[in-house]
């Protein structure tokens, strides 16, 4: 109702915003994390700068989500700060919001962006997204807390190995 939407058209796009709460993983601050994961990206020319302050990949996602969506979708013209209050809402899937901007050194170079846009890029395709008519401006500061707890507990399921076993190469298809 917020959101201006047909009920199933709403359930779509709050599932791709869901869907998206963790592309701050996609940055050289988490991914140097795993040694095995660094190698393996320094191998294909990402950047993992020494001496970098670590950022929680949520405080990442935040900020980089409104630029990267809007990017992917310019022809829903998201109105106002929309983005900018998805991805804080999104971001605080931990349960924290934070003001604080991250610095580039952490986010990565336009390497780490390409991958990131990438893989909106594919979301928006396997949801459909492109198709949807457009949200509208949520002014209400409750639909975005609402987002955030959603967002949270839909993280907590989905990492759930009683839910989702590790190992289990189920196609992405059977969880929509």
């Amino acid at each position: 109702e917020h959101l201006g939407l047909k009920e199933a058209d709403a359930a779509v796009w709050i599932s791709f915003w869901a869907g998206l709460h963790d592309i701050g993983k996609a940055s050289p601050v988490f991914q140097r994390k795993s040694k095995v994961a660094k190698y393996q990206l320094e191998s294909r020319g990402f950047v993992f700068e020494s001496h970098v302050t670590d950022v929680p990949h949520c405080i990442i996602t935040a900020r980089v989500f409104p630029d990267l969506v809007e990017s992917a979708l310019p022809q829903h013209n998201f109105p106002g700060d929309m983005a900018q209050s998805i991805g804080f809402a999104i971001g605080g899937h931990h349960g924290t919001f934070s003001i604080n901007d991250p610095k580039h050194r952490q986010m990565g170079d336009s390497k780490w962006n390409n991958i990131r846009a990438a893989f909106i890029d594919q979301l928006v395709i396997l949801l459909g997204i492109s198709s949807l008519p457009a949200p509208q401006y949520v002014k209400d500061n409750a639909f975005y807390v609402m987002l955030a707890g959603l967002t949270s507990v839909a993280d907590w399921i989905g990492s759930s190995e009683g839910f989702f076993p590790l190992g289990r190469a189920d196609p992405t298809e059977e969880h929509l």
